[in-house]
């Protein structure tokens, strides 16, 4: 819109939202001039002009204002002060005011263009430093997305690596746990039926004979208390019955019960106690040991190279396909020959 601002003349020139002129606008008249407003931004060569004048006109009326309030305060406001002072015009309102009279048309265009090309050139020197900023907090945003995205796909990758190592080392423990279990079963089954007791080893003849004596006396054969662990218990009644002897308190004091004493530990009781001693405690029969003969029976597995620690000799090895291990590893049982 080429119209005024100020008159809604139809050749507006000037722009009215320059800062200068804008506040000289809105100080003169009261008129608020914003870009943002949707309204007319040019002023016409006379109002432009009427402006100034103004603008200038007030800022001098302004400065008397203040001289003469000075000169109250000092005391020398009097009839004689001279009017030239009062009313004294700056050097810069005047060149201001010539400017304004002789600014003619193709002037005003030249400095709009001229006030075009800079504030362009300012606009386009933001932009720049704008898009400077904005591509260095862009780039920081996509390396950290970058580094989440290849944290993440790194920790799955290794989580499962790790998983599948553990899994294999799980495997191979619990592998040789349960094959050291089964030679150990193995090897006592193949024990239990070669090896035979030693008693049972010994003459059957003399072995019954004693067994139905010692049913007979009621009491535990030798041999049977020698493997179950237990001593024999062997009970007989005395020939004769015990005496009750009663207690007396003997004054040791007095000589003539020492006597009596005396000539009581050489009566027939003495005899009788040894005897029901010797036959509470009967001596015990010690068994003989008999010489170990047990036999070493050395077992092997059919293991391959990858899974033998202890044997080295070539001779010794197995295919892959008889080793136990990775039969086991693979869910694989043992091939038949037809």
């Amino acid at each position: 819109m080429t119209f005024c601002r100020l008159c809604l003349a139809k050749d507006g020139n000037f722009l009215a939202f320059n800062s200068p002129v804008a506040l000289r606008i809105m100080t003169c008249t009261g008129v608020e001039v914003d870009t943002n407003d949707a309204l007319p931004q040019l002023l016409c060569h006379t109002c432009r002009l009427r402006i100034e004048e103004f603008y200038h006109y007030r800022k001098r009326c302004q400065a008397v204002d203040r001289h003469l309030r000075r000169l109250k305060r000092q005391g020398r406001l009097n009839s004689d002060c001279p009017a030239k002072d009062l009313y004294a015009v700056d050097e810069e309102d005047e060149i201001n005011l010539k400017d304004v009279v002789q600014c003619k048309l193709t002037a005003c265009y030249e400095s709009n263009a001229k006030w075009r090309k800079q504030a362009g050139k300012q606009i386009r020197t933001e932009m720049d430093a704008y898009k400077k900023e904005l591509l260095a907090m862009c780039r920081q945003q996509v390396r950290e997305e970058i580094e989440q995205e290849t944290r993440e796909e790194m920790e799955k990758m290794l989580l499962a690596k790790a998983r599948k190592e553990c899994r294999l080392s799980i495997l191979d423990d619990v592998f040789y746990e349960l094959e050291t279990f089964f030679v150990n079963k193995r090897n006592q089954t193949l024990r239990e039926e070669i090896y035979v007791p030693t008693a049972c080893e010994a003459d059957p003849e003399n072995d019954t004979t004693t067994m139905d004596e010692d049913m007979e006396n009621n009491e535990v054969p030798e041999p049977l208390a020698e493997y179950t662990g237990l001593e024999p218990n062997i009970t007989a009644k005395p020939s004769t019955p015990m005496k009750t002897i009663p207690m007396v308190e003997i004054n040791m004091n007095n000589g003539v019960h020492l006597r009596h004493l005396r000539d009581d530990m050489h009566s027939s009781i003495l005899p009788t106690l040894q005897a029901t001693n010797t036959l509470t405690s009967p001596k015990v029969k010690t068994a003989r040991a008999l010489p170990n003969r047990r036999k070493t029976i050395h077992f092997s597995n059919p293991i391959c190279r990858k899974h033998s620690l202890k044997n080295k000799h070539r001779s010794s090895f197995f295919i892959e396909s008889d080793c136990v291990k990775c039969r086991l590893r693979n869910g694989q049982a043992k091939p038949t020959t037809p």
